[in-house]
């Protein structure tokens, strides 16, 4: 529906304007703004901050003279989004105890339809009624499913985009508050990465933070429905899984350290781009310019 809507709209743009343009659009909701999204985080990270100084430790380190204890990013994060998560939780645990019915009350009803074709070959009377409810409630079961998935993706990808924003804002209000020896320590390529790339780290984690529980939860639970359905030949595969997991963390530390390699690489390229950008006017004065690309 809304890609449709889209596409007429472009479509008729096209012929008039030429295209689409930002004002074709629709306008994001308020509490999705990233303006909104930060305006709430500093009144998250003011609650905080109070929070820490009220403390027992923070009036033992103002007496001694220590260190003060700071506020945690952490737990303003957890008090801005706590309760969403948990929302989005809900709905991902109602969501998998659907997975497991599923097949449960698919093989319920296989069943059902070899019973009754035993009772016609015998020559004897047909109910269906145990047949009908259980399409009815393999019906109803789809239909939930299909809601608490929804809701579910739309919560933690909604979280995720709040966390990006605030990420973003963060780290863009703090590179324009930033000194001039600061700057020096902190090249642009560096802060680029943490807008784009760090930022977009926590945004997945959001989106695969319940995968921690429900991924052991699912295991847990489908290995009990083979176990009833086929019987002890399930742990063969179990075993053959387990065997597998040296690989796959081998395979995920290499791409790790590559991960790492191509952060440092765009870190020195962004740096390039940028100082070549500043000192165009030299560059195109000494004729730098091929030593710039191969350099790139």
């Amino acid at each position: 529906w809304y890609v449709g809507q889209v596409l007429e709209v472009g479509a008729a743009t096209t012929q008039t304007k030429g295209g689409m343009d930002h004002s074709d659009l629709w306008r994001m909701m308020e509490q999705d703004q990233s303006g909104v999204v930060l305006e709430e985080f500093a009144k998250h990270w003011k609650a905080e901050e109070e929070k820490v100084k009220a403390s027992e430790e923070y009036q033992e380190a103002v007496a001694a003279g220590t260190p003060l204890p700071k506020v945690h990013f952490y737990n303003v994060l957890k008090r801005q989004f706590m309760r969403q998560m948990v929302i989005a939780g809900i709905f991902k645990f109602f969501n998998d105890i659907s997975q497991f019915a599923w097949p449960y009350l698919l093989l319920r009803f296989l069943e059902f339809l070899e019973n009754l074709k035993d009772r016609r070959d015998r020559g004897k009377s047909d109910d269906v009624t145990e047949g009908w409810i259980l399409c009815c409630v393999l019906l109803a079961l789809m239909m939930a499913k299909t809601v608490l998935e929804n809701n579910y993706f739309h919560k933690v990808f909604r979280v995720g985009m709040h966390v990006r924003s605030v990420c973003i804002g963060l780290v863009y209000d703090k590179s324009l508050r930033l000194s001039q020896v600061a700057r020096q320590a902190q090249n642009t390529g560096a802060i680029v990465n943490y807008m784009q790339l760090d930022a977009m780290k926590l945004l997945e984690f959001c989106q695969n933070f319940h995968v921690v529980w429900s991924g052991l939860f699912q295991i847990v639970g489908f290995t009990a429905l083979l176990v009833y359905t086929i019987g002890p030949s399930t742990f063969v595969g179990i075993a053959l899984l387990i065997l597998l997991i040296p690989v796959q963390f081998s395979m995920y530390g290499k791409l790790s350290k590559h991960r790492k390699m191509l952060n440092k690489t765009t870190d020195e390229r962004i740096k390039l781009t940028n100082e070549m950008l500043q000192g165009i006017k030299s560059i195109k004065m000494y004729g730098w310019e091929h030593s710039f690309i191969e350099t790139m």
